[in-house]
């Protein structure tokens, strides 16, 4: 991965980050369903639901980081994000 990075941060022109970015794994916080009901299903309700599903969970679990690390949760997320 060290190579990947220090090859497209090259061709951008970039400097190579001191440090690398933090990896952040996010798992949902409820199943998904099985292969056929979950993976293969490619309707749209089904879709819009997990879209929004992994949204809610994303913002839940950064805002608890957030408050674990000392921060103010929520001061970025309205600049990102208007009219939410």
């Amino acid at each position: 991965m060290r190579a990947d990075l220090v090859e497209v941060h090259a061709r951008l022109g970039r400097p190579l980050p001191a440090a690398p970015p933090e990896l952040l794994v996010r798992t949902p916080s409820r199943s998904l369903g099985c292969f056929l009901t979950g993976t293969l299903n490619f309707r749209a309700i089904k879709a819009r639901a997990l879209m929004q599903l992994g949204y809610t969970d994303t913002v839940r679990k950064l805002a608890a980081r957030q408050r674990q690390q000392g921060h103010e949760p929520g001061a970025a997320s309205s600049r990102n994000h208007p009219g939410r």
